[in-house]
């Protein structure tokens, strides 16, 4: 299986108020082939007294078992934690170079996530292993058994 992202990344140019200054990154997944395009994962805040309505909270790029795990669009209520993936972040950061580092590390972390999950799909064969009495296999019967076995 081939897959493939591809991600559309913009940057902010830099607010120019005094004390108020930051950049804006929105990155974008436009094309996803034999995967979600939802690889980021948000966790859903309750409202609070300052905020009536729930908010989403970025975490970070989904893992394999993300990916499986948590649904698309809006928390499943039977679960625990209240996360669930999309297919686009935004976050503003204090300086250009906390952006870029955000950029190169959401970069990596995507292109590792598909990297393990092509690693996923090849299996290995290992030892296979039995439990319990074969169906074509006799039955022993008492008479069959030694008195001197002990059993525990």
């Amino acid at each position: 299986m081939a897959r493939y992202l591809q991600v559309q990344p913009y940057i902010s140019s830099q607010t120019l108020l005094p004390y108020y200054g930051g950049y804006r990154v929105l990155l974008s997944v436009t094309t996803a082939v034999d995967m979600d395009a939802e690889v980021f994962l948000y966790r859903r805040d309750p409202p609070t007294f300052n905020r009536p309505v729930a908010g989403n909270t970025f975490l970070t790029v989904c893992s394999p078992v993300d990916m499986t795990e948590y649904p698309i669009g809006d928390p499943d209520t039977e679960l625990r934690y209240p996360y669930f993936r999309a297919s686009a972040v935004e976050l503003d950061f204090r300086s250009l170079e906390q952006a870029q580092k955000f950029l190169s590390d959401a970069t990596a972390a995507i292109c590792g996530l598909i990297t393990n999950l092509d690693r996923l799909d090849a299996l290995t064969a290992l030892t296979p292993f039995s439990c319990g009495v074969p169906p074509d296999s006799e039955v022993p019967d008492d008479s069959e058994t030694s008195e001197d076995s002990e059993i525990p």
